[in-house]
Formats: C-alpha cells, sequence, structure tokens
C-alpha cells in the first residue's frame, strides 16, 4: 500500500493520473485524500479505465454528501451545495481531459459535442481550464485555433465549417481560457446543417 500526498495546487484529475502512475510503477494500490474524499487506484489495469473509475467513485461521494447536507440549516446548506456545484464542475473538467486523451479527432460530430460539454464547464468562472494541454492535442491531430477558411463557400462543406467551428473554441480558449457561449450558436447550426441533430 502507498499513499500519494497530493498539493493544494493539483486538480483532480492531475491528483488521479498521478495516482493511477505511482501505482503502475509501484506494484501497489495507491490511495490519496482530495477534499476529504478517499480515492483508491489500483495497477494492471487500463490506465483510462481506472482514472474514469476512480472518477465515478470520487463523484459517488459527492453525492452521498449532497444528501447529507440538506439537514443542514438553509445558510450552512447553501454554503454546502456551492462547493458541491464547484466539486462537479471539476469532476466534469477532469473527465473531459481523460477524454480528450481518447478523443476521435476524425469524427467530426465526437470534436463538437466535446467542445460544447468544455464551453458548458467553462462558463462558470471558478472553473480553470487546463489550456495549454488542451491547445496541445488540438494542435497535435491538426486543428488550430481561429482557422479561417480559403472562401466563403465554407459553410456548404462539412469539414471545412466543423475546422471553422473548432478554430473559433480554440481562439477563445486561447485568448481568455474560455469558450465563449456563441459557440453554440455556431455548434448547433452546423449540427443542424449536418442532419446531426
Amino acid at each position: 500500500m502507498t499513499t500519494y500526498q497530493p498539493n493544494e495546487n493539483e486538480m483532480l484529475i492531475e491528483v488521479v493520473q498521478r495516482m493511477v502512475l505511482k501505482a503502475e510503477e509501484s506494484r501497489e494500490v495507491v490511495f490519496a485524500e482530495f477534499n476529504g474524499v478517499n480515492l483508491k487506484a489500483r495497477f494492471g489495469k487500463d490506465k483510462n479505465t481506472e482514472m474514469l473509475r476512480i472518477l465515478e467513485n470520487y463523484k459517488i461521494e459527492l453525492s452521498r454528501r449532497r444528501r447529507k447536507c440538506f439537514a443542514f440549516s438553509k445558510e450552512e446548506s447553501h454554503i454546502s451545495r456551492i462547493e458541491m456545484i464547484k466539486e462537479d464542475l471539476y469532476y466534469e473538467v477532469s473527465t473531459l481531459m481523460i477524454e480528450l486523451h481518447k478523443l476521435d479527432f476524425l469524427d467530426l460530430k465526437t470534436v463538437i459535442l466535446w467542445l460544447e460539454r468544455l464551453q458548458e464547464v467553462s462558463a462558470y468562472e471558478e472553473v480553470i481550464l487546463p489550456v495549454s494541454e488542451i491547445l496541445h492535442s488540438f494542435r497535435k491531430n491538426g486543428y488550430f485555433p481561429n482557422e479561417n477558411p480559403k472562401n466563403e463557400s465554407y459553410k456548404k462543406d462539412e469539414e471545412a465549417y466543423a475546422r471553422w467551428v473548432i478554430g473559433q473554441a480554440l481562439g477563445d480558449l486561447e485568448y481568455c481560457g474560455k469558450i465563449h457561449q456563441i459557440i453554440r450558436l455556431f455548434t448547433t447550426a452546423w449540427k443542424t446543417k449536418f442532419d446531426y441533430v
């Protein structure tokens, strides 16, 4: 049995990734505590599957706490709910980052749907996204911020239009670390035009 001690600046996804790596290296079960929740990483499992399992167990514990918070006074319950919402947001960011490493960048619909989920989470001021990691993954797969088509007929071509939409989202991320909500208009228009609704 090994224990991993997260530092106060680590995000949930970073803790989970390091736990799984440590479990594989040491060939032992690794335990850690994150925001008062006990986490356990097993070795000998697929890394992505194990990270998702840990995140799912974390979410289950948050749900259990959420039910418990309704027993508090109104003021205490309000504070607890705010904390739970923050935890849910960081859980979603962590899940998205694991999914990013398995994302099929050739499937335009999957990429667009992933960006929509990221936009939803990034709308919250408290959420800090790992922008450089996201941009690196997209660039590595041929997508670039503010990608502009060569001519105005791009909206007639499924891939060119999708690349433009993805480029707009990545441009927002690069510029301010968030994806502006207007991206939803672009993604909806793309999905509607090419029958993905």
